[in-house]
């Protein structure tokens, strides 16, 4: 098979490639059974362990058309079991890579209710999107609580409905992928209800029991209710894969007659590619089996750049061809007699209601449809939708259900048959050959200048009409001016010099440091930045000198916005040609691998005055060591941006970051030059938020204060106090003694309105400064904080945070009289640190005058003092904070030499708060640092006895 194919490449390739092979293109096969991969041309690449094309976005949009996923999750407590919860994670991330810009989907959470929704309207599964929902799978909660599932599938017809009615669909099939390990109440009223609404809908239920002894009743019916395929899987079975693979449902009944495109970007060059696809089959005249997919890439044909200089709006017209022909829905046939077959080659146990042998049913011929049934694809309906807009919709009811008139009613079902599944079913089947793949021939006009075509173009733009403004579609000028998901990708390399340049190029964890500093130093967020030391074929007769020399060169792609591309362009280039960028790669990879694991030399111009010096690993010189790997590029970010002086208003509102270049100052010129941040003020009770919906007092309103006991909470607190104690000490536990178990007495809401609308506003003013979310902290070293884990349950205190600003919850520690104080007022920077100044010198000058929390209970117990004989005499006090992070600067180590570089950063506004990492350089605990007032809210006061 690899020569047949291979010939096949070479013949296309001397035809249409350049001869040089300088245009970067490739051609490619990968096979159903094997999971093997066939390229040309030949490329030098080791890719991960786990690669599998089968599963990549590419080979699924090959294999289907376009669709609607709905992802529903089962995050009950039962799903630690045999580490349930995390294969959960693993797989639904793979089903988002199988998924393209085609494709519209969302995922539901659920426990015993509706624990977290990503989006209550379907959305195209664009790259951004795709990456966003990913971010989003890892700050879930998904072991905790119940089993309930009505309330999930309710909310999927829900979502369904409301997508519809918002045009947010790919107006074709629609399946929903329903995971649990659990048994619910399910009754038959339940059951008709589900199978009334899949049916109005169109949605197929596929139908996942994981674990060995998980209860299949339930789940089982569901699928086979609802035209769908149940899966049983054990808990030693690979449930990334088994879900992966639902392509194969739509594969087996959709016909095939034309390519799907996809863009997307090389990983050894970066360059922009775009790939047609099909898929290959072993077809009968009723069975269908995937063989694989073939793809070869736009480029191998002429350069994107070619393409894009032609005159008029050639460039567009064929954008808006690829989209066409990808966005057409394929008219799907599977009759339960498919479905069947489907069922046992899955297992056994996923045949519905066996009357008779499996050899039978492998040997049954199903019906097939009536070859001479067709749609009229030149038909426009009254709303302007072509026929294959009603697939999986009931005509009968486009009148009363979408708002058509009687006679469009009749033009539908006239004119639109297959889509419509109004073609004779032929049982048995009375053909004897296999159905010839024919083509449509195609209007000159695309379908966006004619009728309505929801979702986006393969280059992520609304779709719109090449040359003028459509009937139902803006013109392409229009759409790439406010399509918020187009994309640019910056490409470049980077050369460095080390000691083992072959295990380099393949450090999987030295690659993700690089990647972490370009990140950082482009402003972008982390999961937008890939870096390869692959090498294409036409670089590949280098690379042995290369490599004989110490030569590294790191292929980076960035993807940002069109407006921000020539910024993060000339940031980078910047930073690399004047070797700064360079140096924090160094230093980064180095933290990551240790000092020891490469040696690294060159000669790289120094930050401070131009000159150049010969340097390695070993004779690096680095004033402040960062402990988040990509803390190094807070020098180079934070302090450079105080030199663009911004004037800033005293009102708190959304403030314009200037773009850091990477290549930082003296402390002492940026001291001196930095730009006060914008003053704490509360906004005006016009613009005051909605409070806490747990909160006594609702009128959001009101000038109130109040503290609220809740004993209801005691236990959650004990839980909280428990999951996060270590038995660690620190010299600011000034009498020497050991940490001590803590227990709970007494528990206080915090309801303080004018405090609260001064944080909301904080809140907003920090989403306001960037583009993008802020990089995560469970991407940084030592990850979220104990307090919101599942262990700890803080999220059961707190409600739900926004993660895309790091909002968290952390302990202070204080006094009784001391809460009561920051209850009422709020904190007060001028007593920063005060708690343990006069036993401890050294801890306001750790990280500079701010506001201290800990994600250990026992950290913060270090600070907390009783009450001297008061009224709660006897008892230590510890304040839960919810806290705006933002951007976090990540230090493992601090003192005087860091504070002018801490407070350039935060007033430069690249950076929001500090991450002390003292944990992972000398074993202690994180702390975590703010330097406004308005960043924390002080939302329990939790009064405790130490152990005795």
């Amino acid at each position: 098979m690899a020569k047949a194919v291979g010939d096949t490449y070479r013949r296309a390739a001397a035809k249409e490639s350049d001869a040089s092979t300088t245009r970067i293109g490739y051609q490619y096969y990968a096979d159903q059974a094997s999971g093997s991969l066939i390229q040309w041309p030949l490329a030098a690449w080791c890719p991960k362990a786990d690669y599998d094309p089968r599963y990549r976005p590419w080979y699924a949009a090959g294999a289907t058309g376009p669709k609607d996923v709905v992802i529903v999750v089962d995050v009950s407590g039962s799903m630690t079991t045999a580490s349930r919860h995390e294969k959960a994670q693993n797989a639904t991330r793979a089903i988002l890579n199988t998924l393209v810009w085609k494709d519209f989907a969302t995922i539901i959470l659920f426990n015993q209710n509706v624990a977290e929704v990503y989006s209550s309207l379907l959305v195209p599964v664009t790259n951004t999107n795709r990456d966003l929902m990913i971010q989003w799978i890892g700050r879930q909660e998904w072991k905790l609580g119940g089993t309930d599932f009505k309330k999930p599938i309710d909310q999927v017809f829900e979502i369904i409905k409301n997508s519809v009615s918002a045009g947010e669909t790919s107006t074709c099939q629609r399946v929903v992928m329903f995971l649990t390990d659990g048994k619910a109440d399910f009754t038959e009223a339940d059951f008709q209800r589900t199978k009334q609404q899949a049916s109005e809908w169109d949605a197929a239920f596929l139908t996942y029991s994981l674990g060995s002894n998980a209860a299949t009743a339930i789940t089982k019916r569901l699928a086979c209710d609802n035209r769908g395929i149940f899966y049983p899987v054990s808990d030693s079975a690979d449930l990334t894969e088994v879900m992966a693979a639902y392509y194969e449902y739509f594969a087996a009944g959709q016909a095939s007659c034309s390519p799907s495109f996809s863009r997307y970007s090389d990983a050894n060059t970066g360059s922009i590619l775009y790939a047609g696809c099909m898929s290959m089959h072993n077809r009968d005249v009723s069975n269908s089996t995937l063989l694989g997919v073939t793809c070869m890439d736009l480029n191998v044909l002429a350069s994107i750049e070619q393409l894009k200089a032609q005159s008029g709006m050639a460039w567009d017209e064929q954008v808006c061809e690829m989209s066409d022909i990808t966005k057409k829905c394929r008219h799907m046939h599977l009759t339960e007699c498919h479905l069947q077959k489907l069922r046992l080659k899955v297992s056994p146990q996923s045949v519905c209601d066996v009357t008779s042998s499996f050899r039978r049913l492998q040997r049954t011929h199903c019906p097939c449809l009536d070859r001479n049934c067709n749609d009229d694809d030149t038909f426009i309906d009254e709303q302007g939708y072509f026929c294959d807009a009603w697939i999986g919709d009931d005509c009968s009811k486009a009148a009363a259900k979408f708002g058509y008139s009687q006679a469009g009613q009749t033009s539908i079902m006239q004119k639109c048959k297959r889509s419509c599944g109004l073609c004779d079913s032929k049982d048995p089947c009375p053909y004897s050959d296999v159905e010839d793949c024919s083509i449509t021939p195609r209007s000159s006009t695309c379908r966006a200048c004619q009728a309505k075509v929801s979702g986006v173009m393969i280059d992520g733009r609304a779709m719109c009409c090449p040359d003028r403004v459509g009937t139902h579609a803006p013109g392409c000028n229009e759409a790439t001016a406010t399509a918020a998901s187009h994309e640019e990708i910056v490409t470049g390399t980077v050369t460095l010099q080390v000691s083992d340049p072959a295990l380099f190029v393949t450090d999987t964890g030295a690659l993700q440091a690089v990647a972490r500093i370009i990140a950082q130093t482009a402003g972008v967020p982390e999961a937008n930045v890939e870096v390869s030391a692959s090498e294409s074929s036409r670089l590949l007769r280098e690379l042995p000198r290369r490599l004989a020399s110490g030569e590294v060169v790191l292929t980076y792609r960035i993807r940002t916005t069109p407006a921000q591309a020539a910024t993060v362009r000339a940031t980078i280039q910047a930073a690399s040609a004047d070797g700064s960028l360079q140096n924090y790669m160094i230093s980064a990879v180095q933290l990551e691998k240790g000092s020891g694991a490469y040696t690294f030399s060159g000669t790289i111009p120094s930050n401070n005055n131009g000159q150049t010096s010969t340097t390695d690993s070993s004779g690096m010189i680095i004033g402040i060591i960062v402990g988040c790997v990509a803390g190094l590029a807070a020098l180079i970010v934070g302090v450079w941006c105080v030199c663009r002086n911004k004037t800033r208003t005293t009102r708190i509102s959304s403030a314009s970051i200037p773009k850091p270049t990477p290549i930082p100052p003296s402390s002492a010129a940026v001291a001196s030059a930095a730009t006060a941040m914008p003053k704490s003020v509360v906004p005006p009770v016009s613009e005051w938020v909605a409070v806490p919906t747990s909160w006594k007092n609702q009128d959001r309103t009101a000038d109130f204060c109040s503290l609220e006991h809740v004993p209801e909470l005691l236990a959650d607190v004990q839980q909280m106090l428990d999951a996060t104690w270590k038995e660690v000490k620190t010299s600011d536990r000034t009498d020497g003694s050991e940490p001590k178990l803590m227990t709970a007495t007494s528990v206080l809401r915090v309801e303080n309105n004018v405090l609260w609308q001064r944080y909301a506003a904080e809140a907003t003013r920090v989403k306001g400064k960037r583009s993008h979310p802020c990089t995560a902290i469970e991407r940084l070293r030592g990850g979220s904080p104990l307090t919101v884990g599942s262990a700890a349950g803080g999220l059961k205190l707190t409600g739900k945070l926004d993660y895309t600003l790091n909002e968290t919850a952390l302990w202070h520690g204080t006094s009784p009289e001391g809460a009561m104080s920051i209850a009422k007022d709020g904190f007060d920077l001028g007593k920063a640190g005060s708690a343990a100044v006069e036993s401890n010198r050294f801890c306001r000058s750790m990280y500079g005058p701010g506001i201290y929390m800990a994600e250990a209970s026992s950290k913060s117990d270090e600070y907390a003092k009783d009450d001297c004989g008061g009224l709660y005499s006897g008892q230590y006090c510890l304040l839960i904070c919810r806290t705006v992070l933002g951007e976090p600067m990540c230090l493992t180590t601090g003192g005087d030499s860091v504070h002018a570089m801490i407070k350039a950063a935060m007033d430069g506004g690249a950076y929001d708060s500090v991450i002390g990492d003292r944990e992972v350089s000398i074993g202690t605990y994180r702390e975590f640092v703010v330097y406004r007032e308005e960043q924390v809210y002080p939302e329990f006061i939790v009064l405790y006895k130490r152990a005795d």
